[in-house]
């Protein structure tokens, strides 16, 4: 009896002790994790050859971008359905994380998070890869903004004419105001401003405040429609190319910077010169700059991964065949590098370079028509060994660290065994399947959440939502403690293993966490220097550690706490065989 006293009691100690230590070492990890996306440091930020102009389409191209703007909303608005019906009516899909500063930055590079390297709205600096505003200098034309300063901070001395503005809380109708007139300045201004982004912004404070279906946002819309119907009164369509579009949109409660499609898809509607009227398909946000750039006869920007929308261009085949003879180039010198970045196979491009010097050969001769032809079946090419090179490489490194995630999973899972096994452990696994039961009752059921960005409305509710989470983490592992003591009590256990068998349920908890958590681990790995991982699985990922970090402190409790439902149960129990007795 001794001996086994003895050893209930090195459970008692053992599991705790490792327990919190383990999860003070997560908690740095979790941070160090959050940090690797908040950070996130590209490794594709070429310096590439200039690539070529071509003759341009229209002397002039707006660029409006309604902050948060939803495509159900946009329905309602007279604006964009005027230029629904005279020119082209796309959805643009965003990248992700599907934020304002990130969304921008696509806008502007035509390429995604993962290239520009810009993943929160706390980025500080100039954007580090090129954009259809330098571009636009560099072809000797004149840029500017109306819009917030955020514009500045990305685009610096590119911009020619910039009105940029502040958010102001007391006054919170002046930003849109404040723009509305500079649009119309920079509209009217001689020299002409070839090229110039106007931003606005009402409707995704609106929708933080109050949510993506409230009258408030609805207001906010009709607000901004009445500034661009204001604008487009004083807009020549057939001088002037208008695009209209938004950099994400929003959920139902408000919050965005997910995955979700009503965040993800965004209206893009297109009119004026170039442009050829119709209803088209989904398209994706990067494909906005190089067709802005195909529009002013612009260089398509340098680092551009999406690609001229040249269905929607109303154009000779010859000027469009020097359009995509440009883009399937610039692809051509940013896909090289990016394949080797990757570690692609030998010939990885091929395929993809004979179609681009078949459209240069049908160039030269004036075939146009077959020179489209290539031009296209080679920019999608490049994609497509682009797309089969990362697959490749994130292959590789799974197989690489398949080793360690299995010894992850096969060794504690035996020592819980060995630790469990006399200690009633279906009693322990059951209990332990109630924690899951519980926090994930409270985090879909109750709360309504996802495993999503967008599941707060503003940054400043981000620290509030973890330490929630944690809190329920830790409640719901005392419910499990609880129901385990409970049932194990009324079974006639006593003290000692009433406290091990607690403690094995906080190791049967924590080892269901850590069984999630390595599926994160195996897929992307915890050092994202060259990707960024599903942020969907990276959410749950992050959740995931802090609750293995809320229940590996609440480890020393545990014990206490099945022991104390122990009584309880002993107690229920001795009534119940009084009861039958009399």
């Amino acid at each position: 009896m001794r001996g086994r006293a003895l050893k209930e009691w090195a459970v008692i100690i053992l599991i705790p002790i490792l327990l919190v230590g383990i999860s003070l070492y997560a908690k740095n990890l979790t941070m160090q994790e959050w940090n690797r996306v908040v950070k996130y440091s590209s490794q594709y930020l070429y310096s590439l050859p200039p690539g070529k102009v071509s003759p341009p389409l229209s002397s002039q191209v707006v660029v409006i971008v309604v902050d948060g703007l939803r495509v159900d909303m946009s329905k309602q608005m007279s604006s964009y359905n005027r230029l629904r019906q005279a020119g082209a009516d796309l959805i643009a899909t965003t990248g992700q994380p599907s934020l304002s500063d990130p969304g921008a930055a696509v806008i502007a590079s035509g390429t995604y998070q993962e290239i520009h390297g810009v993943t929160t709205n706390w980025y500080e600096g100039l954007l580090k890869v090129d954009s259809i505003v330098a571009a636009a200098k560099r072809a000797g034309l004149r840029t500017g903004v109306a819009g917030g300063k955020g514009y500045q901070q990305l685009h610096g001395t590119n911009i020619d004419v910039g009105k940029f503005f502040d958010w102001y809380d007391t006054d919170p109708l002046r930003y849109d105001n404040d723009v509305e007139k500079a649009s119309k300045e920079l509209l009217a201004m001689d020299p002409k401003v070839n090229f110039f982004f106007v931003h606005y912004s009402e409707t995704d404070n609106e929708a933080h405040a109050h949510g993506g279906v409230s009258k408030e946002y609805t207001q906010a819309a009709q607000n901004i429609d009445k500034h661009i119907q204001n604008f487009l009164a004083q807009v020549d369509l057939t001088k002037t190319t208008v695009i209209m579009t938004a950099d994400h949109g929003h959920i139902d409660t408000g919050g965005h910077g997910g995955w979700e499609t009503i965040v993800t898809q965004v209206p893009l509607v297109m009119a004026g010169p170039g442009i050829k009227p119709g209803k088209y398909g989904t398209v994706g946000q990067g494909d906005i700059a190089p067709t802005v750039a195909a529009l002013l006869g612009a260089p398509i920007p340098e680092h551009a991964t999406g690609r001229v929308l040249d269905e929607t261009l109303n154009t000779s085949d010859e000027v469009l065949a020097s359009i995509l003879l440009k883009e399937a180039e610039q692809k051509q010198a940013f896909y090289a590098k990016y394949l080797a970045t990757v570690g692609a196979t030998a010939g990885a491009g091929k395929a993809a370079d004979d179609h681009l010097k078949a459209a240069q050969t049908a160039a030269s001769t004036k075939n146009w028509k077959s020179t489209i032809t290539e031009a296209q079946a080679g920019r999608s090419a490049y994609a497509l060994a682009a797309s089969g090179a990362r697959t490749a490489k994130l292959a590789r490194e799974r197989t690489g660290r398949l080793p360690s995630v299995l010894a992850l999973v096969l060794v504690p899972g035996a020592l819980l065994w060995f630790l469990g096994r006399k200690r009633g452990l279906a009693a322990a696994i059951g209990s332990a399947l109630v924690y899951f039961v519980v926090y994930n009752l409270l985090f879909f059921g109750v709360h309504h959440y996802a495993f999503s960005l967008s599941s707060f409305n503003e940054e400043s509710m981000i620290q509030s939502y973890f330490n929630q989470r944690m809190l329920e983490a830790a409640v719901s592992v005392i419910v499990a403690a609880v129901v385990y003591g409970v049932v194990a009590g009324r079974s006639g256990a006593g003290g000692l293993e009433l406290a091990s068998g607690g403690a094995v349920v906080s190791g049967l908890v924590w080892y269901g966490l850590l069984l999630q958590v390595l599926v994160m681990a195996y897929l992307y790995g915890l050092k994202f220097d060259w990707m960024i991982p599903d942020l969907k699985i990276g959410f749950k990922f992050y959740l995931d550690m802090l609750q293995m970090v809320a229940t590996g402190l609440a480890a020393v409790a545990v014990p206490l706490v099945a022991v104390g439902a122990g009584l309880v149960g002993r107690a229920s129990a001795a009534r119940g065989t009084r009861s039958v007795s009399r």
